[in-house]
């Protein structure tokens, strides 16, 4: 209890401290954690060849041998050096850590570092972090704690499938956040033989540590080689172990001489097991063990052979001496000796300053996507953030299979293009963003087209055109003929802008809409209001160029079935427009009613028109129609008297009751007369739209 109080008061402080060190990262600089020297000793070697500026936060008991390694920087890791500490992590683009630091939980971290957790174990036996027994689960303080730790990191180095699932569940990782590199510290196996100039084989004991008990189990060295007289033993203890006097080698130069290995709930059987050795597992208190810490399943898989419980057991396991082959191929699937190697090649490749972030909501789209993404080029650094939102078809193994380094594959589960948009916001790591749909296309040459135009005008957004794609013939929207280029404008100079609301063809300053998020309670129209919102306030460039092609011939597409959802878009239209015009409030009258004329006409109409013959019941149109008028019923513009009129027309469609009551809900007149016209107009629309139909499918025929 006294122990949490301690560590929540420095958390509070160590939250203190941070705010007053602000970010000034170089790119060159890295933060090494060290407290398995050997887990990052290659790494700080490799780095150190390739020029990066590196500071190294040791452990007490590596002070003396970190100075050696002659890095720029070498600081203590006790708590009283934390404001060297956090100055060095705020000018850093690059940290490693080997193992858990409550330090990190109070940092805030910025959008340009990158943490890489190169975990000082290749694999695990027993349960850790969220998954460990001794865990107080009830502890919503300290849960939070422990979290805020975890997700301070980025990426996890892994040597297998597995690791990546101990991570996952233990640490609260994401599958993306897995680099499957192997690890560093095995890299030094690669052509290893073993060797030894004792007189005798050796048998290394390497129990593990158990922190809920002081008691320390060794095997007594004078029985043991009574026993099994053709070997020496050899006892390491784990590091936090200082009242036994264990051998000081290093642990990999024992694990090479040994003949046998000894351990319990050790990683290192699974480390050894990459040079064939002998291993057992002396499990003399395994019930205790798993009570207290908790063990899975991969150590009851492991340990089903060379299983000892007693020493009586252990003698005859020593003797008797079987390699268990089932444990390397377990947990070394990716490790090929050179990790170091992936690892520097990444920490390159992430050093570099990302210009463009591309996000692409990713619902049922294995037909579409792998050209959406082709369309994707730029000269600029880049990448391609693919959120894979709950697809229930082939989307993910589509997008694995592109050879394209700059994607970024996240599985989701569904949650709607709109908070799948603002997780990819949260996510980027660009000075610009841009959004793209997972059935469409960029225009060519786009992206540096944009960039190009948004550094040399000074603006905040850059606005292109929008074609529709049918097929494989662009044809271009008239609607965007009302939007000239220009250089320099704002959303109140050139209200036209709006007629390009949807989040396509434009490229946002990533620091202008970090803060605003798509209405993730909307389905239709959810980016009006984000839009409006980054727009307000900005300083605007439109370019003459093709920025999107806007694919309107896919058949299973949310505009073709949008009839299935058309009272849900009607009422959420009616919530939108709301919203937006508060926003808009403060501009010029000319760009509120610029908005209603895009709203009322060039959507609400088009939807109720292009959806009206396809719903099966009128009345799931109608009654959200007439809802969405009575909320704009004091404007009297053209666009709101198109609206009126065509609904009065489809409703003439139903019985003249239902006639009769929207109209008196529009408060407009009405009669047997007036319903007779709008029973041709509506025999008029209905031929018009026939006709279009037809022309449409001949049109798809032909492509």
């Amino acid at each position: 209890m006294i122990r949490n109080v301690i560590k929540q008061v420095y958390l509070s402080l160590l939250f203190i401290f941070n705010k007053f060190f602000k970010h000034n990262i170089k790119s060159r600089n890295v933060v090494v954690f060290m407290t398995f020297k050997e887990d990052v000793l290659p790494i700080i070697e490799e780095l150190k060849r390739e020029g990066y500026c590196i500071t190294i936060i040791a452990h007490p008991k590596w002070l003396e041998f970190a100075n050696s390694l002659e890095v720029d920087k070498v600081i203590n890791l006790k708590n009283k050096y934390v404001v060297q500490q956090l100055k060095a992590i705020k000018k850093s683009k690059t940290i490693i850590i080997d193992t858990y630091y409550l330090l990190l939980g109070s940092i805030s971290k910025s959008r340009e570092q990158s943490v890489i957790q190169t975990w000082h174990a290749a694999g695990a036996l027993k349960n850790f972090g969220l998954e460990d027994n001794s865990i107080n689960k009830s502890n919503k303080q300290l849960i939070k704690n422990y979290l805020s730790v975890y997700h301070f990191t980025d990426y996890y180095l892994v040597s297998s499938d597995i690791m990546k699932d101990v991570f996952i569940n233990s640490l609260d990782a994401k599958e993306e956040q897995m680099l499957p590199f192997g690890l560093p510290r095995l890299d030094q196996y690669k052509n290893k033989h073993t060797y030894n100039d004792h007189s005798k084989k050796i048998a290394l004991y390497v129990p593990t540590y158990r922190d809920y008990t002081n008691e320390i189990q060794t095997i007594d060295k004078e029985v043991f080689e009574k026993m099994c007289p053709d070997y020496e033993l050899i006892t390491k203890l784990h590091p936090s172990i200082t009242s036994y006097d264990s051998d000081e080698r290093n642990i990999q130069e024992l694990v090479e001489i040994a003949d046998v290995i000894i351990t319990d709930y050790s990683s290192l059987s699974i480390e050894a097991s990459l040079l064939n050795k002998p291993i057992i597992f002396y499990c003399y208190d395994e019930e205790k063990y798993d009570e207290m810490r908790g063990l899975n399943k991969y150590y009851y898989e492991m340990t089903k052979e060379n299983k000892a419980y007693n020493l009586e057991m252990l003698y005859k396991l020593v003797n008797r001496c079987k390699v268990n082959e089932a444990i390397k191929p377990m947990w070394h699937q990716y490790t090929h000796f050179d990790a170091t190697k992936k690892l520097i090649d990444f920490i390159k490749k992430e050093s570099k300053p990302m210009e463009v972030s591309v996000i692409i909501p990713i619902y049922n789209a294995e037909k579409t996507i792998e050209e959406t993404i082709r369309s994707i080029k730029s000269n600029y650094e880049h990448e391609i953030i693919c959120i894979n939102d709950g697809s229930k078809d082939y989307s993910a193994d589509v997008i694995s299979k592109i050879n394209n380094p700059n994607i970024v594959l996240l599985n989701r589960e569904n949650k709607g293009a709109a908070a799948t948009r603002n997780e990819g916001i949260s996510i980027a790591k660009g000075k610009y963003i841009m959004f793209c749909d997972a059935d469409d296309k960029l225009g060519e040459g786009i992206i540096d087209k944009m960039v190009k135009a948004i550094k040399e005008n000074g603006t905040d957004i850059v606005v292109g055109k929008v074609s529709h794609l049918i097929g494989e013939e662009i044809r271009p929207i008239k609607t965007y003929n009302d939007l000239k280029a220009i250089e320099h404008t704002t959303l109140n100079r050139t209200p036209e802008i709006i007629q390009s609301i949807g989040p396509y063809g434009k490229l946002y300053k990533s620091e202008i809409i970090r803060d605003i998020r798509f209405d993730e309670d909307i389905t239709f129209c959810e980016e009006h209001t984000f839009n409006l919102k980054a727009w307000s306030n900005s300083k605007i460039t439109i370019i003459d160029d093709l920025a999107y092609l806007y694919n309107i011939g896919i058949e299973d597409s949310i505009v073709a079935s949008s009839y299935k959802h058309i009272e849900k878009y009607l009422n959420d239209a009616t919530e939108v427009r709301k919203k937006s015009l508060v926003i808009l409030d403060e501009l010029k009258e000319k760009v509120s009613n610029y908005y209603s004329y895009r709203m009322d006409y060039l959507i609400i109409y088009f939807l109720i028109r292009n959806n009206f013959m396809k719903v099966e019941n009128l009345d799931d149109l109608i009654n959200p129609a007439t809802k969405y008028l009575k909320g704009i019923e004091k404007i009297e513009t053209d666009s709101v008297k198109e609206l009126k009129e065509l609904i009065l027309t489809i409703s003439s469609g139903a019985q003249y009751e239902k006639y009769v009551e929207v109209s008196k809900e529009l408060k407009l007149e009405f009669n047997k007369k007036t319903y007779r016209n709008y029973q041709m107009k509506l025999l008029k629309l209905k031929t018009k739209m026939n006709l279009r139909s037809i022309k449409n499918k001949s049109k798809k025929i032909s492509h």
